[in-house]
C-alpha cells in the first residue's frame, strides 16, 4: 500500500522522473525474464559438476585401479564408459562464450588449474 501511495505521490511530484523509471523498470524486467540468468547459472553448474565427476573417474582409474586385483579388460571398459560420458556430456553442455573461455585460458596459464596431486 505504502508503495503505491509513494508512487501515486512520485508522478505528482515528478511525472518525468517517475515516468522514465517506470518505464526504466519494465524493460529491465523483461530483460531479466528473457535472458533468465539463474538458469543459466543452473544450467553451467550441472555441466561443471557433470565434469568435475569425469575428472574424478578419471583420476581414480589412473591412480587407483592399477594398484587393485582390477583387470586390464574392466580398466578398458571403464575408461570406455567414462569417454563416451565426456562426449555425451559434450553434446549436452552449453556453449561457453568466448569472453569467458579467453579468462579460463588466462587462469590456467597462470596456474589457478595446477594441483598437486597431478604432478608426477
Amino acid at each position: 500500500m505504502a508503495a503505491a501511495v509513494a508512487g501515486v505521490s512520485a508522478f505528482n511530484d515528478h511525472p518525468l522522473i517517475a515516468g522514465s523509471l517506470a518505464i526504466l523498470v519494465a524493460a529491465l524486467s523483461s530483460v531479466s525474464t528473457f535472458l533468465n540468468p539463474s538458469q543459466k547459472a543452473q544450467t553451467y553448474q550441472s555441466a561443471g559438476n557433470r565434469y568435475n565427476n569425469l575428472r574424478a573417474r578419471l583420476r581414480f582409474l589412473r591412480d587407483v585401479t592399477p594398484h587393485t586385483a582390477v583387470s586390464t579388460d574392466s580398466q578398458a571398459a571403464e575408461l570406455k564408459d567414462i569417454l563416451a560420458d565426456k562426449e555425451t556430456l559434450g553434446q549436452e553442455s552449453p556453449i561457453i562464450p568466448r569472453s569467458g573461455f579467453e579468462r579460463a585460458r588466462k587462469g590456467i596459464e597462470q596456474g589457478e588449474a595446477d594441483y598437486k596431486v597431478d604432478r608426477r
